[in-house]
């Protein structure tokens, strides 16, 4: 039964690593970088009209009237660009949501296999919990980053350049968000998850082997 157990380890320690490959296609509409705090529920309850206003409170450097009317001219042509990308940002959520989701219950599935030999699952089921709420958090901002794009399509930017402009930096900073989601996720996986997992093999391997 533990070598059934180990190969079970070797299974899950062969998940694929999880790289977050965001669209840049709103990179260059802007070169600010502020922060946005909107959670997923937040922006559920909220109108366009809300979140536009909100970006443009966020907003740390207000653009100049000579940049309003640059925005003006080339903004429909800009939505036009930013309309695929929304279909591109869906993909991505459909598909890491499901890799994560995966990987959690495999995880979970282990620990119960674990625990059932009277193994201590103290240790990885902290970091079970730990991973889901890292995971949690890049669910709800992609599902930020979404709605803001598609808002940037949905809004009427030549009546309102300036709210275009910050919904573009608010874009632009989701964007940078889901990237350190990612990359935190795949890292913890890699660091924490990963070699507490060689551990336990080890450790069921040399049980075995006394055997």
């Amino acid at each position: 039964m533990k070598k059934l157990l180990i190969l079970f380890l070797v299974t899950v320690m062969a998940l694929p690593v999880i790289l977050t490959s965001v669209v840049h296609a709103v990179d260059n509409q802007t070169g600010a970088t502020s922060a946005t705090g909107t959670t997923t529920n937040e922006t559920k309850k909220q109108t366009l009209e809300d979140r536009i206003a909100e970006h443009k409170n966020t907003v740390k450097t207000k653009i100049t009237s000579a940049q309003k009317l640059r925005l003006k001219s080339k903004c429909k042509a800009s939505q036009g660009k930013v309309s695929s990308v929304v279909d591109r940002i869906k993909g991505l959520e459909t598909s890491r949501a499901q890799v994560y989701s995966n990987t959690i219950n495999r995880l979970n599935k282990l620990s119960e296999k674990l625990k059932e030999k009277g193994i201590d699952t103290t240790e990885l089921n902290t970091d079970i919990a730990v991973l889901q709420e890292k995971i949690d958090g890049f669910n709800s901002d992609i599902a930020n980053f979404k709605q803001i794009v598609s808002d940037l399509v949905a809004m009427d930017c030549e009546t309102d350049p300036e709210g275009f402009g910050a919904s573009l930096e608010a874009a632009r900073a989701a964007r940078l968000q889901v990237h350190t989601d990612g990359a935190d996720v795949r890292t913890y996986l890699t660091d924490t998850i990963k070699p507490l997992l060689k551990t336990i093999r080890s450790g069921l391997a040399k049980t075995e082997g006394e055997g």
